[in-house]
């Protein structure tokens, strides 16, 4: 049996754009730093960790959806995760970026997490 962890990101139509790590996003050293953290991590995790995309079929949703061997190993995943956010992310997320937070809000947009046994 597999584990899943699905992140999906919602706009209220079409005519919102996704949000993208931009120009802005970037010129924020800290934010920017803190990508850089997170990129390193999960690429040291590929070997424990798969990830795919999938897009609605209306393009009001994509989700990433993360894949793990078994339960076991996203909570090894999971409180490695915890401890770089809490030591080297000063507490925030990608989905908890002040950037990100303020431009989703101020479109309408939303995201949520669901966490799965298959």
């Amino acid at each position: 049996m597999s584990y899943i962890v699905k992140t999906t990101y919602d706009r209220p139509n079409l005519d919102v754009p996704w949000f993208t790590v931009d120009t802005e996003f970037m010129s924020d050293s800290d934010a920017q730093a803190r990508s850089g953290i997170v990129m390193e991590f999960l690429n040291s995790k590929a070997d424990i960790v798969t990830g795919t995309v999938q897009t609605s079929g209306d393009g009001l949703s994509w989700s990433y959806v993360q894949s793990f061997a078994d339960e076991a190993t996203y909570n090894t995943f999971k409180a490695e995760w915890d401890d770089l956010v809490a030591n080297q992310l000063n507490g925030y997320t990608p989905s908890t970026e002040p950037a990100m937070v303020d431009w989703m809000t101020r479109h309408g947009c939303s995201h949520r997490m669901e966490y799965e046994t298959i």
